[in-house]
């Protein structure tokens, strides 16, 4: 049988090519992860504005309740249009990376159920009055 033989030059140039192909296979891996990671790092900012705007809508409340002013009503409503985009992006990302988004979803559900209670409130204010000339209580 014919032995292929390779001498030292052509062993040190297959070396040389493994190693090139070897580092090559390397950065990309590295840039994949670092996409993957800079784009959890941007869904993790976006969470972090959620949980914002989730305290401002709480705030938005407790103004219209103690004030009894349509103002703040007006401002959870531009507070909760942040919300929902910010939920539209995080979903976007999460799908993006192949993870979960059943807890995000429930938590739409949450908040959409919390902006009807909301809404109802304002309603029945509204009813009630929001000044002692105005509703019933006027």
């Amino acid at each position: 049988m014919n032995k292929i033989r390779f001498t030292i030059a052509n062993k040190m140039v297959a070396m040389a090519l493994l190693v090139v192909v070897s580092t090559v296979i390397m950065l990309i891996t590295e840039f994949t992860s670092l996409h993957h990671i800079e784009r959890l790092e941007e869904t993790r900012i976006h969470i972090d504005d959620l949980k914002i705007a989730m305290l401002q809508l709480r705030r938005n409340e407790k103004d219209f309740l103690a004030r009894i002013n349509l103002k703040y009503a007006d401002k959870f409503e531009k507070n909760f249009e942040q919300i929902t985009s910010k939920i539209v992006l995080i979903r976007q990302a999460l799908e993006a990376e192949g993870l979960n988004t059943d807890q995000l979803d429930s938590l739409e559900g949450f908040f959409n159920s919390y902006r009807a209670n909301f809404e109802q409130l304002v309603e029945i204010q509204k009813t009630i009055g929001l000044s002692p000339k105005h509703g019933l209580y006027g």
